[in-house]
């Protein structure tokens, strides 16, 4: 889980509720947001890994710092940014709040689920939304007191992927050098892929399937780096990257509503 995005993932949703929220309700319309995205876009806005308790569905890590139960560092800086008062989570920051690690289909989705649930309390959301998802009720019996981690393999089951596709979601891109890259990956369901940018087998030596560039993976870790250099560290061999579908990945990349914002300084140039 990346802290600085579900430090801007949790403000986002309490800035529609005057930066307060019943962090119980709070968990519950992530998960509900999580779940929603994983089910749309094969990909999480949290990034946080899931337990099943007696309420429902949680992020486990999120869920650790709102107890205070994270690591030292990590917890003061969470501590930084909020805090609890009675069953209220609430932020210490009202002005200026920055949303920068969010993609725009992610902000979309957190709008959608808020909007729906704007004005349930947290008891409706456990027992009429969260209870009744079938990832929950499979371990209902097994919960009792305690928690019991659910791998998102077991979500993406009862969100009806098989096998193959589950392993492709779970897998992660294996990323090399000090620069931005972005991912490709074998184009199997259109209506759930990035279509900013699709490749046809040959465009690449090593691209045999119709595949798209995966831009809400884009790995960023040298802000300096030029355009050209950054998107040609995506391959093996850079050289053979012709001028056409470089110029294909840098529109795509402006298009793209699944690159996050702060990412999308690197294409104002072209």
């Amino acid at each position: 889980m990346d802290l600085e995005k579900i430090i801007q993932v949790v403000d986002y949703i309490l800035q529609k509720h005057d930066f307060s929220l019943n962090y119980t309700k709070l968990l519950k319309l992530l998960y509900i947001a999580d779940r929603k995205c994983l089910d749309r876009w094969n990909f999480t806005i949290s990034e946080d890994n899931y337990s099943a308790m007696e309420q429902g569905m949680v992020l486990s890590g999120l869920y650790d710092f709102i107890r205070g139960k994270a690591d030292s560092l990590s917890q003061i800086k969470w501590d930084s940014y909020f805090y609890k008062h009675d069953y209220e989570l609430r932020s210490r920051h009202r002005e200026n709040c920055s949303y920068d690690e969010l993609s725009k289909a992610e902000r979309e989705i957190l709008d959608e689920v808020d909007k729906k649930y704007h004005s349930e309390s947290w008891q409706y959301l456990v027992d009429e939304v969260v209870h009744k998802f079938p990832e929950w009720k499979a371990v209902e019996d097994k919960i009792g007191n305690s928690s019991l981690k659910i791998e998102k393999e077991k979500i993406l089951s009862v969100l009806g992927r098989d096998e193959q596709e589950i392993k492709e979601i779970i897998s992660s891109p294996d990323v090399d050098g000090n620069v931005l890259a972005v991912n490709m990956t074998t184009l199997r369901n259109p209506e759930k892929a990035d279509s900013s940018c699709v490749l046809d087998a040959g465009d690449r030596p090593e691209i045999k399937h119709k595949s798209f560039v995966f831009y809400r993976q884009a790995v960023e870790a040298a802000a300096e780096k030029i355009m050209i250099r950054i998107l040609s560290q995506c391959y093996k061999d850079a050289e053979k990257l012709t001028d056409k579908i470089l110029r294909k990945i840098q529109e795509g990349a402006k298009k793209s509503k699944f690159l996050p914002e702060k990412l999308k300084k690197y294409f104002e140039y072209f």
